[in-house]
C-alpha cells in the first residue's frame, strides 16, 4: 500500500470515529416533547415520581455536586440609594443584559449602572412626566445611524418616547456574556419619536429582534409603536397601533362597553417562530401570529385562566386545583428546544403548564390554536421525594431547560428555586435536579446574561434542529449567568456546567481519586467524564487542576478489552469467520437507550474500513457485527478523546466551508466568502493545539506497543486465528489468566494504534484550519477568485469534513493563489512562506517554499534594467526550481520563464524534471520494447515523462507563431503619437526565430531519447514533418523505423522515412519503403500516386549499387510491379471511357484506383469479366504469353470496339477518332511482331475501312502513325495482294498505289539515312505491280497502269 493510500485510510478511519460521535450527540438530543412524554391528547403530567427529581437515586453525588457558583453581590450604587429619599410617585427596576446594565426609575428620572461592578452610573433626567414603564429594545434596521444599536422605550403618563442609547468607547467585547467592558452609556436628550398614551397607562414593553415594539396597556389592549425613517435625519412618521380592537370599536361610545378591563402585564415574543404571547393580570393568555417574515400581526386565539385551571385539574386530579390558579409568568419554548411545545406558563406554586399552538409535528405551520398538553409539578409532590415545595412564587424565569423561581418567604427574604436537567443529558424522560437558596430582599427582576447562540444553530454542521444538552456544548459555550435584582442590589450566580462541577469536585477533594469523583464518572458515564477531564487538562488555566484531570483521565479511563459474543467456547475460527470481527466502543448503555428498541443506535459497532497505524506499519480490516468471534471494546479514555474531538469540530464538521450567495443583479457569480471568520477559526486552532500538546505530554498512551519485539503488522482478525475463548471470570487457572493477558495485550495494541491515528488526524485538521485562517486574513474572496472555476464549484459544495479528508488539492490551489497575490503585489514571500511552513508543513513543504522563492525571483527580474543582472537572477531562480525534490507544476513555472524570455531555462528545467521523475528509466525501456500495453509501470513512467516535455513544445509553438507574425517586424507606425508597448514579453519575428532554433538545439543535445521521440512526434502533430530531414540526430532513424512499424498506414512517417534514407544514401532501404507505401492498400493513395511511388522505388534501386543477386532480383521485381501497375492504369483508363452509370463499372474503377492487383486478378476480375480486349492484350503482353489465334482475335475485338464506340459520329469524325485510338494502342505494340500481327491487323482494317467507305489512305496512314515502317507495310500489302481473291484485289492494289504515291510525294518522312533504300524498294515494287497488273489484272490495266507508270517516272527522278 502506498503512503498516500495509507494516509487516506487513516483519515477515513478517524473521520468515521468522529462522525459516529457526532451522530451519537444527534441521537441523544431529545425534544422536550419526548422528554415530557407528552401527547396531543389527553393532557399528560409528570412530577409525581421520585425519578423526576432523583436526588437520592444516585447516591450522594447529586446532593454534593455544586449546581451554582458562589454568589456575587453587587450593591446598588450609594448615589442611587439616596435618590429614594426624593421619590414622590413610583419606582421600578429592570435589567438590560445585552448592555450589562441595570436601571432604576424614580418618578421621571431613569438611572443606569453596570450590574457587574456597580460602576458607570448614568442618569437621564430630561423628562417631566412620571415614568410608568421602560424597556431597552433593538432598533429597526436602516432607520438610525450605525452607532445607535439600542433604543430606550419609555412610557410616561402622557407619552410614549423613543430615545437613542449610545455606548461610548466600547472597549473589548466579552464574547462569553456579551459584556461591554470599560464602556460608557450615553443617552442624547433629543427624543427620536413620541406618541401620546391617550390616557391609557402602559404596563409592559417588549421588543423583537426585527425592531418592532409592542406595549401592554392597562385597558387590556396590545399596542405597537410603528415608526419609519424619512428623508431627513429622523422621521416623525410614527403611530400607535391597537392590535386588540377593530376599527369599529372606536366608533362605539365608551358607555356601551360593558367588558371589564384585564390589563396586560407580560408580553413574550418567540423570535424563532415569529409568535407573540400576552399574559393578563387575571392569567388569561393570548396568541398573536406575526407572520412567517415577522412583520405582520393578527390575533389567533386566547385561553382563559379558568379554562387552563380546569384542564390542568382534570389531568392532575390528585392535588388541589388551587395550585393552578394564578399564572405569574410565561416563557417561550423556541423551536430549538421543542417542535411541538411553544409556551410554558408558571403558576404561583411553581407548576409548569406546557402549551402548543401549532399543528402536531408541523413546525412550518402558523399558529392556529392554544392547547394545554402537559402539567409538570415542582419538587415536593412525590410520595418518597423531598418535602420542600415552592410557594408564593411571584417571579420566574425559564430558558433552555433552566427554571428559576422566586418565592416570598417574608418581606425581607426570598427563596430562589433552581431546576435543571443538565445532570441527565441522555435520558428518555425529563429528570431534573433542584436547588434552594435564600436571598436577602424581594427580587424585582430575574434575568439571564445572553450567551452566544448554539453553534449547532448557526452552522449547518450538525444538522440539528433541537439544541443539544449542555454536556455536548459545554466546550463551546460559557456557563450561564443568572441575575436577580433586589432593592439591595444585583445577585449574580453562574450555573455550573458538568465540567465546572468536576473542577469543583477536584478542588473540594484536592485529589482525583475521591469517591465523589468516582460517582461523578458513573453519573455521566466514564467516556463523557473522560471528555470533561480532557477539557480541564487542555485548558492549562490551573496546573494543579490539569494534573488532577489528567490523572483522572487515565485512572478512570479503563483499558480496552476483547469480548466474545458467543456463549459457547470456540476452539478455532475459520478464515471466513475471521473476516467478520467487529469493534465495539466503550460502555454506552444509557446512550443506547435513547432510541426505541427497534431503531436503537449502535455507536459501538462500526461497519467502515479501519486503519490502525503501529509505528511504520499499518493494518486494514473490514469490521461488521459478527454472531460469534472477538470484538474490540475501546476504553473509556479512547471514547472520551473521540467525544472531545467531535465536540470541538462538531460546529463546523458538516458545514459548508464557503457561504452560498445568490447571483448578482448583473448575472455574474458573487465572490466566494468564508463561512467562518479568522476570529472564529482561532478558537478551533486554540482548542486543537491544546489537545495536541496534551497528547504530546502524555505520549505514553499514544506510542504503539511492540509485540514479541516487532510492531504489529497483522490486523486483529489475523492475530486471533485459532483463538480459544477464555472461560468465565471466575475461572482463575493459570491457563485462563494467560489467555486473558494475551487478549488484553491484543486490545491495547489496537487501541494504541487508534490513538496514533487520531493524533495524525488532529495534526491534519490543525494544518487545514490554520491554512483557512491565513486565507481569511488575506481577503478570502480575492484568493478564492484565483482558483479555477472547477475548484470554485468544488469549494461551494465542500464541507469542512470533506476539506479535512479530501481537500489537499483545494488547499494547494488556495496556497498557490495566496503566493500569487504576494507576487502580483511585488511583495516578498519569505514571511508568508515561513508562516505556512510553520503551521501547515505537509500542505506547504520545503519544496513549496523553494518554488515560492524561485517565483519571487522571476517576478523581480522583470524590473531589473541590466540584462546581465536579469539573467543572473533568472539563472538563480531556475537553480532553485531544480532543487525541488518533489513534483512541481511545470506549466505555470514555464509560462513565467517565457514571460522573462528564459526559453533555454524551460528546456533545462523540463528535461531535469523528467529525469528526476523517472530516475529508473522505465519509460525508455517501455519505448524500446514497443510500448506494450501490459507494461503498466512503463506506461505510467512514459506518460509522466511526456507530460514534462509539454511546456517545451508549447513554448516552441508560441515562438513559431511569433516568427510567422509579420506584425512583429519593424514598421512605420500607422499614426503619429506616443509609443504604447504591448503587454507581456514582446519578441520580434527574428528574435522568436533565433530563440526557437536555440531551444531546438538545446533539446537535441540531450541524450533523453524519450524527449527526442516526443519532439519528433510534435513535428508530425504540427504538420511540418519535413523539418525533421534537417535534423542531425542519432535517434531519428530508429524513431522513424519504430514509428513506421507501429503505424504502418501512417503515410507522413513513411514519407519522412524514405526521404531520410534517400538523403543518407541508403537507397535500397528507401526503395523498399517506397514499395511498401505503394503496395499497402490501407494507405489512402490513388493509382497514379502508387505508380509514382513505384517509379521512385525503381529509380532508387537503379541508383543503388547492386552488391548481390538479391538486390538485382529486388530491382527486377520492382520493374515488373511497375509494369503491372501501368497495365492496371490502362484498364482503369479504359473503364473511364465506358458508361459510368453502371454500378459494376463504377465499383471496378474504385477498386482499381484503391490498390494494386496482380496480372491474374486483373485479367480474371476485370479484363475478362468486362470483356476488355485491349486490357486482355496488355495483360498477355505483360505476362509474355503467346497465343496467335487469341492475339488476332483480341486485335479484331479492339478494332470492333473502337468502331462501335464511334458509330454515331460522322464518317470523317469516325476516321479521326478511331485512328487516334488505334495509334495510341498500336504504338505500344508496333515494335513487337508477336503481339502485333500486322498481316491480320492490316487485312482486318482494310476490310472494315472498305465496308465503312473510309478514305483508302486511312489504313496505311493509321499504321504509319503507330510507328510502323514502310518496309514492313509493303511486304504485307504484297502478301495480301497475292493471297486475296479477286473481290479484294482492286481495293488492295488501290491502297498500295496510294501508299506509294504518299511516299513519293513525301520522301522527307523517311529518315535520310534510309531514304535511298526505301525509295529503291518502292521502285522495285512499282515495277512488280506494273507486271502484275498487265498479266493478272488486264481488266483493270487501263485504270492502274498509268498511275503506276507515272509513279515510276517520279521515282526515277528521285533516285
Amino acid at each position: 500500500m502506498s503512503e498516500s493510500t495509507s494516509d487516506d485510510v487513516i483519515l477515513n478511519f478517524v473521520s468515521g470515529l468522529i462522525e459516529r460521535r457526532i451522530q451519537i450527540d444527534t441521537a441523544t438530543t431529545t425534544d422536550l416533547w419526548s422528554l415530557l412524554r407528552a401527547s396531543p391528547s389527553p393532557v399528560t403530567s409528570s412530577g409525581f415520581s421520585e425519578n423526576d427529581y432523583p436526588l437520592s437515586a444516585y447516591g450522594s453525588v447529586l446532593a454534593q455536586v455544586p449546581q451554582l457558583s458562589n454568589l456575587k453581590r453587587v450593591p446598588i450604587p450609594p448615589e442611587l440609594v439616596e435618590k429614594f429619599k426624593d421619590m414622590q410617585w413610583c419606582c421600578s427596576m429592570g435589567v438590560a443584559t445585552e448592555i450589562t446594565r441595570a436601571w432604576l426609575v424614580i418618578d421621571s428620572d431613569i438611572h443606569f449602572w453596570n450590574y457587574e461592578d456597580g460602576g458607570d452610573v448614568y442618569t437621564f433626567d430630561g423628562l417631566q412626566e412620571t415614568i410608568l414603564c421602560a424597556q431597552i429594545v433593538s432598533p429597526k434596521p436602516g432607520v438610525f445611524r450605525e452607532h445607535v444599536n439600542h433604543l430606550l422605550c419609555v412610557a410616561t403618563t402622557l407619552d410614549i418616547l423613543l430615545l437613542a442609547i449610545i455606548i461610548n468607547r466600547p472597549g473589548d467585547f466579552n464574547q462569553s456574556y456579551g459584556v461591554v467592558e470599560g464602556s460608557e452609556l450615553h443617552i442624547p436628550p433629543e427624543i427620536l419619536f413620541s406618541v401620546p398614551t391617550d390616557n391609557t397607562p402602559v404596563l409592559c414593553i417588549k421588543g423583537t429582534q426585527l425592531g418592532r415594539i409592542f406595549l401592554g396597556a392597562k385597558d387590556g389592549c396590545l399596542y405597537e409603536i410603528a415608526y419609519q425613517a424619512s428623508d431627513g435625519w429622523f422621521s416623525k412618521n410614527v403611530k400607535k397601533i391597537n392590535h386588540s380592537k377593530s376599527f369599529l370599536s372606536y366608533l362605539m361610545p365608551s358607555f356601551l362597553n360593558f367588558s371589564e378591563d384585564d390589563p396586560i402585564v407580560q408580553i413574550e415574543v418567540d423570535d424563532s417562530r415569529n409568535i407573540l404571547y400576552t399574559r393578563s393580570e387575571k392569567g388569561n393568555l393570548t396568541v398573536y401570529d406575526m407572520g412567517a417574515d415577522g412583520w405582520s400581526l393578527f390575533r389567533v386565539t386566547a385561553i382563559s385562566q379558568k379554562s387552563i385551571q380546569t384542564s390542568a385539574s382534570y389531568s392532575v386530579s390528585s392535588i388541589d386545583k388551587s395550585n393552578f390558579k394564578s399564572i405569574v409568568h410565561i416563557s417561550v419554548i423556541t423551536k430549538f428546544e421543542s417542535v411541538n411545545i411553544q409556551l410554558v406558563a408558571i403558576t404561583g406554586t411553581g407548576v409548569r403548564l406546557y402549551f402548543t399552538v401549532l399543528p402536531f409535528n408541523s413546525p412550518q405551520s402558523r399558529p392556529s390554536h392554544m392547547h394545554l398538553v402537559h402539567v409538570r409539578l415542582p419538587p415536593g409532590f412525590a410520595v418518597n421525594g423531598p418535602p420542600q415545595k415552592p410557594t408564593n412564587v411571584h417571579q420566574a424565569h425559564y430558558q433552555k431547560g433552566l427554571l428559576v423561581l422566586s418565592s416570598s418567604k417574608s418581606d425581607e427574604t426570598n427563596a430562589m428555586w433552581l431546576l435543571s436537567n443538565d445532570s441527565f443529558p441522555f435520558h428518555l424522560e425529563l429528570k431534573e435536579t433542584f436547588l434552594l437558596r435564600e436571598i436577602d430582599g424581594r427580587s424585582w427582576v430575574i434575568a439571564e446574561s445572553p450567551t452566544p447562540p448554539s453553534p449547532y444553530q448557526y452552522h449547518s454542521c450538525s444538522q440539528l434542529f433541537i439544541d443539544p444538552p449542555t454536556v455536548v456544548t459545554q466546550n463551546l459555550l460559557p456557563p450561564r449567568r443568572l441575575i436577580l435584582l433586589t432593592p439591595q442590589g444585583s445577585h449574580i450566580w453562574t450555573k455550573l456546567r458538568p465540567v465546572d462541577q468536576l473542577k469543583q469536585l477536584f478542588l473540594h477533594a484536592q485529589t482525583s481519586e475521591s469517591q465523589l469523583v468516582h460517582d461523578f464518572f458513573k453519573l455521566y458515564r466514564e467516556e463523557e467524564a473522560c471528555a470533561m477531564c480532557l477539557m480541564i487538562a487542555c485548558s492549562n488555566a490551573d496546573p494543579q487542576l490539569s494534573e488532577w484531570a489528567t490523572r483522572a483521565f487515565f485512572h478512570y479511563g479503563g483499558l480496552p478489552s476483547i469480548n466474545f459474543t458467543s456463549d459457547a467456547a470456540m476452539s478455532a475460527v475459520s478464515p471466513t469467520m475471521v473476516n467478520n470481527t467487529s469493534i465495539v466502543a466503550g460502555s454506552n448503555d444509557v446512550a443506547a437507550n435513547v432510541l426505541t428498541p427497534d431503531r436503537r443506535f449502535q455507536p459501538g459497532q462500526i461497519s467502515t474500513p479501519r486503519q490502525f497505524a503501529s509505528g511504520n506499519s499499518s493494518s486494514i480490516f473490514e469490521t461488521s457485527v459478527s454472531p460469534s468471534g472477538p470484538t474490540l471494546r475501546y476504553s473509556a479514555k479512547h471514547e472520551g478523546l473521540c467525544i472531545y474531538i467531535a465536540r470541538i469540530l462538531g460546529p463546523l464538521w458538516n458545514g459548508r466551508i464557503v457561504t452560498p450567495a445568490p447571483l448578482a443583479e448583473d448575472g455574474k457569480p458573487p465572490p466566494l466568502t468564508s463561512s467562518l471568520s479568522s476570529d472564529d477559526l482561532s478558537w478551533f486552532v486554540e482548542q486543537l493545539m491544546q489537545l495536541r500538546q496534551f497528547l504530546l505530554r502524555n505520549s505514553q498512551f499514544v506510542a504503539p506497543l511492540q509485540r514479541d519485539g516487532h510492531l504489529p503488522t497483522q490486523n486483529l482478525n489475523q492475530r486471533m486465528l485459532n483463538f480459544i475463548k477464555p472461560a468465565l471470570p471466575g475461572d482463575n487457572s493459570p491457563f485462563q489468566d494467560q489467555l486473558r493477558r494475551k487478549y488484553q495485550g491484543e486490545a491495547q495494541i489496537e487501541e494504541r494504534a487508534s490513538f496514533l491515528n487520531i493524533q495524525k488526524f488532529i495534526e491534519r485538521c490543525l494544518e487545514f484550519i490554520h491554512l483557512w485562517k491565513i486565507i481569511c486574513e488575506h481577503q478570502f474572496h480575492v484568493i478564492a477568485a484565483t482558483v479555477t472555476m472547477d475548484k470554485q464549484d468544488e469549494l461551494k459544495m465542500m464541507t469542512f469534513q470533506a476539506f479535512f479528508i479530501k481537500g489537499k488539492l483545494i488547499a494547494g490551489a488556495l496556497i498557490s493563489g495566496l503566493i500569487n497575490c504576494y507576487l502580483d503585489d511585488h511583495a516578498t514571500t519569505d514571511a508568508i512562506s515561513n508562516r505556512l511552513r510553520d503551521v501547515c508543513p505537509t500542505l506547504y513543504s520545503k519544496d513549496d517554499a523553494l518554488i515560492s522563492k524561485a517565483t519571487e525571483l522571476l517576478q523581480s527580474s522583470k524590473a531589473l534594467p541590466s540584462r546581465s543582472e536579469r539573467e543572473k537572477v533568472i539563472a538563480e531562480s531556475i537553480k532553485l526550481f531544480k532543487q525541488v525534490s518533489g513534483v512541481i507544476q511545470l506549466e505555470p513555472i514555464c509560462e513565467q520563464l517565457a514571460e522573462v524570455g528564459a526559453y533555454l531555462g524551460i528546456v533545462d528545467l523540463c528535461l531535469t524534471a523528467a529525469e528526476r521523475r523517472d530516475a529508473a528509466r522505465f519509460a525508455l525501456q517501455f519505448y524500446h520494447n514497443g510500448e506494450p500495453a501490459e507494461d503498466r509501470q512503463g506506461l505510467t513512467a512514459f506518460t509522466i515523462r511526456r507530460a514534462c516535455y509539454i511546456p517545451i513544445l508549447r513554448a516552441l509553438e508560441q515562438l513559431s507563431k511569433c516568427a510567422e507574425d509579420k506584425s512583429r517586424e519593424p514598421s512605420v507606425p500607422k499614426a503619429p503619437g506616443p509609443f504604447s508597448p504591448q503587454k507581456g514579453h514582446h519578441l520580434s519575428s527574428e528574435e522568436a526565430r533565433q530563440l526557437s532554433e536555440l531551444m531546438i538545439c538545446a533539446g537535441l543535445q540531450s541524450s533523453d531519447e524519450v524527449f527526442h521521440a516526443t519532439f519528433y512526434d510534435w513535428h508530425f502533430e504540427q504538420g511540418f514533418p519535413e523539418k525533421l530531414l534537417r535534423i542531425e540526430s542519432p535517434f531519428l532513424e530508429s524513431y522513424l523505423r519504430r514509428r513506421a512499424e507501429a503505424r504502418p498506414e501512417h503515410l507522413p512517417v513513411l514519407d519522412v522515412l524514405w526521404k531520410y534514407l534517400e538523403k543518407s544514401r541508403q537507397l535500397l532501404s528507401a526503395a523498399r519503403v517506397l514499395e511498401r507505401i505503394a503496395d499497402r492498400a490501407s494507405i489512402p493513395l490513388d493509382l497514379l500516386q502508387r505508380l509514382e511511388y513505384l517509379a521512385r522505388a525503381v529509380m532508387c534501386a537503379k541508383s543503388a549499387p547492386l552488391s548481390s543477386s538479391q538486390d538485382a532480383e529486388f530491382l527486377q521485381q520492382l520493374e515488373e510491379k511497375l509494369e503491372v501497375a501501368r497495365v492496371q492504369l490502362s484498364i482503369f483508363n479504359q473503364l473511364s471511357n465506358l458508361n459510368q452509370g453502371l454500378v459494376t463499372i463504377r465499383e471496378a474503377r474504385n477498386r482499381l484506383n484503391a490498390e494494386l492487383f496482380d496480372l491474374q486478378t486483373l485479367y480474371n476480375e476485370y479484363a475478362h469479366r468486362l470483356n476488355l480486349a485491349e486490357s486482355k492484350l496488355a495483360i498477355i503482353s505483360c505476362a509474355d504469353a503467346y497465343d496467335p489465334a487469341l492475339i488476332e482475335s483480341l486485335w479484331k475485338g479492339i478494332i470492333d470496339r473502337m468502331l462501335e464506340d464511334c458509330q454515331d459520329l460522322s464518317l470523317e469524325s469516325q476516321m479521326t477518332s478511331v485512328g487516334k485510338r488505334f495509334a495510341s494502342v498500336g504504338t505500344h505494340y508496333a515494335s513487337s511482331e508477336k503481339y502485333f500481327p500486322l498481316y491480320c491487323v492490316l487485312d482486318y482494317l482494310e476490310t472494315k475501312a472498305a465496308a465503312l467507305q473510309f478514305n483508302p489512305t486511312w489504313v496505311f496512314r493509321t499504321l504509319l502513325s503507330c510507328g510502323m515502317s514502310v518496309t514492313k507495310l509493303l511486304p504485307i500489302y504484297d502478301q495480301l495482294l497475292k493471297l486475296k481473291g479477286s473481290t479484294h484485289v482492286k481495293t488492295i492494289i488501290n491502297s498500295v498505289y496510294l501508299m506509294l504515291e504518299y511516299i513519293v510525294e513525301n520522301p522527307t518522312m523517311i529518315d535520310v539515312y534510309d531514304r535511298s533504300l526505301v525509295l529503291r524498294l518502292c521502285y522495285d515494287y512499282i515495277k512488280q505491280y506494273i507486271i502484275y497488273i498487265e498479266t493478272r489484272l488486264p481488266s483493270h490495266s487501263h485504270e492502274f497502269l498509268p498511275k503506276f507508270r507515272s509513279l515510276e517516272e517520279k521515282l526515277k527522278r528521285l533516285l
